[in-house]
Formats: C-alpha cells, structure tokens, sequence
C-alpha cells in the first residue's frame, strides 16, 4: 500500500463500508470505540497506520500468526498514536492485537492483494516480511 494522503482516505472509506456491511456498526461509532482503545495518546486511532504497518509484514494471518511474527510495539511506534514522550500501555501490544483481529483481519482476508508477499530484503524471510533486520 501506497502512503499517498488520498490512499489514506480511500482505504478509509473503503475499510469503514465493509466494517458497516459486515457488522452494522457506523463509522462514527466504530472510530469512537478505536480511539477508545488509545485514548491516552490523546489522537484518533490511525487505523490506515496500523493496517499499513501489518500488510507491509506479510499480513496479519491468524492472531497466533501475529503474535509470533509482528512486533506490535515496533507497528505502534509507526502509528500516528505514538508519542514517544506518553509512555504506552504494558499492554498496547494486546490491544493492538486484540483490534487488528476483531475489526482488520475480515478486511486484510477480504483485500488480500494489500498484503506484502515480498520476502525480508535482508534474511530472505517470509515471516513479518519487510522488517529491517539488525
């Protein structure tokens, strides 16, 4: 996926229609109860930053799947929810975890073609792809 402004606003739009057709929550709803989820960073929930973050790794998959491979804490500091000066939550990895596969996952397996298949630059691996290696 692009980081254009307007694939921001697409993606959006498309992700809250199928949120709505596939649960019948509102999008207003729906980015109240994500912004609920952070709501100490004090922001609007970045659902296209932590979309983004998890396809550019390969998908998200299954929850298993993504607590093996993503590194929710390395995703939370590419979202627009990280302030580096508020400490997280212990827990925001499980938030994080916990929101992708309730209200992202139907949508990455619905979109698989956002889903980076390109196998890490450095160690050729498949697994979290696109993470920079130490």
């Amino acid at each position: 996926m692009d980081e254009k402004p307007d694939d921001e606003s697409a993606f959006l739009d498309s992700f809250f229609a199928f949120s709505r057709a596939a649960s019948g929550i509102r999008r207003g709803l729906l980015q109240a109860k994500l912004d609920a989820t952070l709501a100490h960073t004090h922001v609007p929930f970045d659902a296209y930053g932590l979309y983004r973050a998890c396809c550019e790794r390969g998908g998200f998959v299954s929850l298993e799947h993504a607590r093996e491979n993503l590194n929710m804490l390395e995703i939370f500091r590419e979202m627009r929810n990280y302030r580096p000066h508020v400490p997280a939550p212990r827990d925001v990895a499980d938030i994080l975890l916990t929101v992708y596969d309730k209200h992202f996952l139907p949508y990455e397996r619905h979109h698989p073609e956002d889903v980076c298949e390109e196998p890490c630059a450095v160690c050729g691996d498949y697994e979290g792809s696109m993470i920079q290696c130490d």
